[in-house]
């Protein structure tokens, strides 16, 4: 048993080498995000095999003991991670990363992270804005299976238990074995049958993130390690793996390769992972887990996955992955990866790891912590999780339950069914308040934004010719170059299929420097520039409004106050660090903006196709760039929440307690605007 549990820690090795590769942005790694995958099946698999093993010699699971021993397991090297998190945030953190910071932490330690990020963030954008704690999503799916999974096996070993009263099943173990067996192999079937069909509902319906962060979209992979678990119990299919073991695990690896290279683009999962390429990769990883587990580590791979270094990282993965994301956000804050810069992440993020592992974790689990009551680490579990979660609110992190009020709806509007949403950043950031407003109302809202991009088609770059912001992920599809190449094509390709209504354009991005016709860089000011962006509107407007759409562009909003602090007066020689290229832009050149409001302007005067709505003085109660965006946001309250807080915590997005309102708002005037009549003249 020694053996195989060295071999397993070696594919948890693998699993979070790859999750590490694929966020650190390593070339030839965008599908390393399946090594989460890989640890749900993982867990599935070991998980199951031992409540079966409680199931057939006990005849019932201790739940209390199990769930406690889990606590014990994680909660030591959470609560470290949250303290140190919060830590940062007093004296490291810029102002604009502190907001959302305790609301971040309570959902995380409750395990259901996952349902507060899908609505907060973007797991696949990073935009200066993401959570420290956004990685964590994958242990709430994990937890939560870990909830409710163990009560399901208690459910059917009571029944199977009383469908043996009377009989002389005491003296026929393997049949009590066999039929708890059966019994998990069929419940784990239908329950993950149910699961990967809604991943591709999930999908279709409200977009990559539900699908990819749902505990009822991604359930289906620990079940599937759950079934093989259940299946291997038969001494059939037991014998069959044992003596295949080596084949398995080459199958399964070389699987998981293939999925890896085909599964990702620079945007996230590719749509076949949706559609099948998930449960392909649960297969794959379930062959490789199987044969892992029953291999010999004398030769083969077995020998490669339980040599003591690489069993050694599978053994401290659980720290790996808790802190490979902080170290890459405190590291990489611009996103300007590079090979020795990736190397000092993954280095410090193992030493970090290690030192967890044997300081924190793994005296709590041999030490005289081991022998606790369940009551006393459950007990111990919520205080911990109170005293992180009060921290980072003591620490100034804005308060997550602020409540906001704004109307919804204007009787007697035309409201479109379909809307689809272009634009940066900011609009993608609020896809998920957008599409809740928009199901009180029957609209069905679609994203099309992509952060760092301008809804014009322009390709945006910095003002040397580089690539604009390399973080942010490509165009699905796109060809090889400067990021947002493919933008018109993508806005097209949504509008033939899903034929809206009305296109909400909302971005920044139509006064950065562009790329001009002929490949070299265009930027404001230059000769050429105006012309471009009036091209790039016409042909924008022709492409958004093909399906007889009306075009509502929201008039570009002054930045904010923490635009302001991050782009401070002695920086302005210098756009560098907190203050990058563009928003030294938007601080200090707001004719650029000033510019484009004309354009837009005179095209709409011009165009019935196209509308301007104004939604700055939702946010800002001051006129000028940049505006004070301080809560409250007007002398009625509209927005109830302290002073001290902001409504754009980095200067352009959102915080979490505002967006809900800002998006109903914005939807209601854009839909007012789309029904306006035409003014003549």
């Amino acid at each position: 048993m020694h053996d195989r549990v060295d071999a397993l820690d070696g594919i948890r090795t693998l699993a979070v080498v790859l999750v590490l590769l694929f966020h650190l942005g390593t070339p030839g790694f965008t599908g390393g995000y399946l090594g989460v995958d890989v640890f749900f099946v993982l867990s599935g698999f070991l998980i199951t095999t031992l409540l079966l093993r409680d199931i057939i010699a006990q005849g019932r699971i201790d739940l209390p003991r199990f769930w406690a021993r889990r606590m014990a397991r994680l909660m030591p090297a959470a609560l470290t991670l949250f303290i140190v998190v919060g830590l940062w945030s007093l004296v490291a953190a810029p102002a604009f990363r502190r907001p959302g910071l305790g609301a971040d932490t309570l959902w995380s330690l409750l395990y259901v992270g996952n349902w507060h990020f899908i609505t907060t963030s973007s797991y696949f954008v990073f935009d200066g804005t993401t959570s420290p704690l956004v990685h964590l999503w994958s242990l709430g799916v994990e937890e939560q299976f870990y909830v409710i999974w163990p009560v399901l096996l208690q459910g059917v070993a009571l029944l199977l238990a009383g469908m043996s009263a009377g009989r002389h099943a005491r003296r026929d173990r393997s049949g009590a074995r066999d039929r708890s067996a059966t019994a998990v192999m069929i419940t784990g079937g239908v329950l993950g049958l149910v699961s990967f069909v809604l991943l591709a509902q999930t999908y279709v319906a409200a977009g990559p993130d539900r699908a990819y962060m749902g505990t009822d979209t991604k359930v289906f992979e620990p079940l599937v390690g759950a079934v093989f678990a259940a299946a291997t119990l038969r001494p059939r299919v037991g014998a069959l793996v044992t003596r295949y073991a080596h084949e398995l695990m080459v199958a399964g690896l070389g699987g998981l390769a293939l999925a890896v290279a085909v599964l990702g683009t620079a945007a996230g999962p590719h749509p076949a992972y949706y559609f099948g390429g998930a449960l392909l990769t649960c297969v794959a990883t379930v062959a490789l887990v199987a044969g892992a587990a029953k291999a010999s580590v004398d030769h083969g791979l077995g020998q490669v996955f339980a040599a003591p270094g690489i069993a050694y990282l599978g053994r401290i993965s659980y720290g790996i992955y808790l802190w490979h994301w902080p170290w890459a956000l405190w590291l990489l804050p611009h996103g300007q990866f590079d090979a020795a810069t990736a190397l000092l992440v993954g280095a410090m993020t193992v030493a970090t790891a290690a030192v967890s592992y044997h300081l924190v974790e793994l005296p709590l689990r041999t030490g005289r912590f081991r022998v606790a009551r369940p009551a006393k680490i459950l007990s111990t579990g919520v205080a911990g999780v109170a005293t992180v979660t009060v921290l980072p609110v003591l620490l100034g992190a804005t308060p997550w339950f602020a409540g906001v009020r704004l109307p919804l709806a204007t009787a007697g509007e035309n409201v479109p069914a379909r809307i689809l949403l272009v634009g940066d950043s900011v609009p993608l950031q609020l896809y998920g308040a957008f599409a809740e407003a928009g199901e009180k109302r029957g609209i069905t809202v679609i994203n099309g934004a992509h952060g760092g991009c301008s809804a014009s088609g322009l390709v945006t770059v910095n003002p040397d010719g580089s690539a604009f912001n390399p973080l942010i992920p490509r165009i699905p599809g796109a060809p090889d170059g400067p990021i947002c190449a493919g933008v018109a094509a993508g806005q097209e390709a949504d509008v033939a299929a899903d034929r809206p209504d009305l296109v909400l354009w909302w971005s920044r991005y139509e006064y950065a420097d562009f790329l001009g016709p002929d490949g070299k860089p265009v930027r404001a000011g230059e000769p050429g520039y105006r012309e471009l962006q009036v091209r790039a509107l016409d042909e924008a407007v022709d492409r958004l409004s093909a399906g007889g759409a009306t075009v509502v562009a929201i008039r570009p909003e002054p930045t904010g106050e923490q635009t302001a602090a991050r782009c401070a007066p002695d920086r302005r020689t210098e756009p560098t660090g907190e203050c990058g290229a563009f928003l030294f832009r938007l601080r200090y050149e707001d004719q650029a903006r000033q510019q484009w409001i004309d354009i837009l302007e005179a095209k709409a005067a011009a165009d019935q196709r196209l509308r301007v709505v104004r939604v700055d003085d939702l946010f800002c109660r001051t006129g000028g760039n940049p505006c004070d965006d301080r809560l409250p946001l007007a002398e009625n309250g509209t927005f109830a929440a302290p002073t001290e807080d902001q409504a754009r915590p980095d200067g352009s997005h959102f915080a979490p307690q505002v967006r809900s309102q800002v998006a109903t708002e914005v939807l209601r005037r854009a839909i007012a605007s789309a029904a306006a009549p035409v003014a003549k003249g």
